[in-house]
């Protein structure tokens, strides 16, 4: 059984798309302030200004998934989260990538489940497939009573490679869980890392360290947050 050594990190697609355009309005209204001599609204509005800057970084680029040899590091708006093989015991896609550990669940902030209609577009796409893409040789089930808790026929093509894990009794597959979407995409790299370290035998010979999960406060984030919001009181306060 081949393991793979090459770490991935991913972040949500939306949110780097968002980030981008919302600094491009930041840059054009500093700008814009500097081009036309409002220097008394720049210096009272320009800190606030880079504090929304910084706060979509926060919210949206900052957060990522890695996966790696060593574990799983989901960092968040100002936490990390190290996650080692040996302690996670599930992934779930429900709402976003949720990693089941012996210390509790760990909710990945990057990789958000698709929307309800998105859910729905991509059951209505889906057609019959047959048993060769189900778990284990177990065909996709299909009826529509499973639209009501998310479940549903997924095209084969998003069937093929998938890790065994995936599928739930009788095959079935949440389109959070496809991997065209970011919650299903994470999911796909965690359990394939999950399930090939197993199979192989790491996980209960020791060849693969740590037993938990590690939390760590992002200070330099908090400290820049804080610093940014700060100033922007003072400016919006003393600048008439």
């Amino acid at each position: 059984m081949r393991v793979t050594e090459e770490s991935k990190t991913l972040r949500s697609r939306f949110g780097l798309v968002a980030t981008v355009l919302v600094w491009a309005v930041c840059a054009a209204t500093l700008v814009s302030m500097g081009v036309y001599g409002y220097w008394l609204q720049l210096l009272r509005f320009g800190p606030l200004v880079l504090l929304a800057a910084f706060l979509m970084w926060l919210l949206f680029w900052s957060p990522s998934v890695t996966i790696g040899l060593a574990g799983v590091e989901v960092r968040n708006l100002l936490r990390r989260h190290d996650i080692s093989w040996p302690a996670v015991e599930g992934v779930e896609t429900k709402y976003a990538l949720t990693i089941e550990t012996t210390a509790g669940k760990v909710t990945a902030w990057a990789a958000p489940a698709p929307s309800r209609f998105a859910g729905l577009r991509a059951a209505g796409q889906a057609r019959p497939v047959g048993p060769e893409f189900g778990a284990h040789g177990g065909s996709v089930v299909r009826p529509d009573a499973m639209l009501k808790d998310d479940s549903a026929r997924i095209r084969s093509r998003d069937l093929r490679g998938l890790p065994e894990s995936t599928f739930g009794p009788g095959g079935s597959i949440r389109p959070s869980d496809i991997p065209t979407s970011d919650s299903g995409l994470a999911a796909l790299y965690v359990r394939r890392y999950w399930e090939e370290l197993r199979d192989a035998g790491y996980l209960d010979s020791g060849r693969v360290e740590g037993t938990g999960v590690r939390t760590h406060w992002l200070r330099g984030e908090a400290a820049v947050l804080a610093a940014l919001a700060a100033i922007t009181v003072l400016c919006l306060a003393l600048v008439r």
